[in-house]
């Protein structure tokens, strides 16, 4: 049966959130004090850490999550990077940029199940871009091919990055 659609309810803070008890049914939160939307996830028992996952008091058995937006970051540069799923999560490795061999690490720190991240490669040199998984499982997601523009999409499963889609672009 298909979730209803309702508004979400707004909460005087985090605290107030994590005090309630937690609903039987996907939910949706905004706390006054922080300027994100949360949602319920029943069943779900990630580790809260107040910012990205809210514990709760009682109730039904989940945590609300908060939903990220998959905004621009900065632009990959020709250097070895961490990227984080905390921060802007869609990054582009622009055209022309690389002069040698990168690896882009995706770091565990702050993200949260369900949490995703992509890269998108215009850079069509004939240096290799590749992207590890930064949590526990280790080791390289993808190699992006040289001389085409290429997108990978990963996926954080709660303990380790995974790749979840790639191709060639036009």
């Amino acid at each position: 049966m298909a979730e209803a659609r309702r508004a979400a309810t707004v909460m005087a803070s985090i605290s107030a959130i994590e005090t309630d008890w937690g609903p039987s049914i996907a939910h949706y939160a905004i706390p006054l004090d922080q300027p994100h939307l949360y949602r319920w996830i029943p069943g779900d028992t990630t580790t809260a850490n107040s910012e990205t996952v809210l514990s709760y008091s009682g109730g039904t058995v989940g945590r609300w999550h908060r939903v990220r937006v998959q905004q621009l970051g900065a632009n990959l540069t020709n250097a070895d990077a961490t990227l984080y799923a905390s921060g802007k999560r869609w990054r582009i490795l622009p055209a022309a940029t690389l002069t040698a061999n990168h690896v882009a690490t995706l770091s565990t720190t702050g993200a949260a199940a369900g949490d995703e991240l992509t890269i998108t490669r215009l850079d069509v040199t004939a240096n290799t871009y590749a992207v590890v998984n930064g949590g526990a499982g280790a080791g390289t997601l993808i190699t992006m091919p040289v001389s085409v523009r290429y997108f990978a999409d990963f996926y954080f499963d709660g303990t380790n990055w995974r790749l979840m889609r790639a191709g060639q672009m036009a």
